[in-house]
């Protein structure tokens, strides 16, 4: 029996498009803050937590994931290499007490999403965000798809 099932399992593999593709975890707020520095990646959350006090150093608190743009900036005018174009599975964990305190454009846990990119399955609980124009706790500016998502 194990031998069947593990031909099955090898046959399944062999058969998986070409699309697939690895997975980056999150575990805490640093974390999610380097998704700035690949913006096309397929990410999950891998627990629950908290970025009370969090700051990427500037004092304006979370700095939006493929955003941050300033005031004046047309959305047509966002290069592709700005926006977040990836992926981020949740996988029904919540972000806690998220804060951005940015006099910018396109302010939330993702300023500007492209039209590739995937959020679902999380949860943003206690957000506090102020900025410019197209500001939300999500997303500032979205083009992508957000599904199974609370804030």
């Amino acid at each position: 029996m194990k031998k069947i099932i593990l031909l099955i399992c090898f046959v399944v593999l062999l058969g998986m498009s070409t699309s697939a593709y690895a997975l980056t975890a999150v575990s805490n707020c640093a974390d999610l803050q380097n998704i700035n520095n690949n913006l096309s990646e397929n990410y999950f959350l891998n627990n629950s937590f908290d970025c009370a006090g969090f700051d990427f150093g500037d004092g304006g608190g979370f700095k939006p994931i493929g955003g941050n743009f300033p005031a004046g900036t047309n959305p047509n005018n966002v290069p592709a290499s700005a926006k977040f174009t990836g992926t981020l599975d949740g996988l029904g964990n919540t972000i806690n007490n998220l804060t951005i305190n940015r006099d910018m454009l396109y302010v939330g846990l993702f300023g500007f999403t492209g039209s590739t990119s995937q959020i679902r399955k999380l949860s943003v609980d206690n957000a506090n965000i102020n900025g410019g124009a197209y500001a939300g706790a999500i997303s500032g500016y979205n083009y992508g798809t957000i599904s199974d998502v609370r804030a």
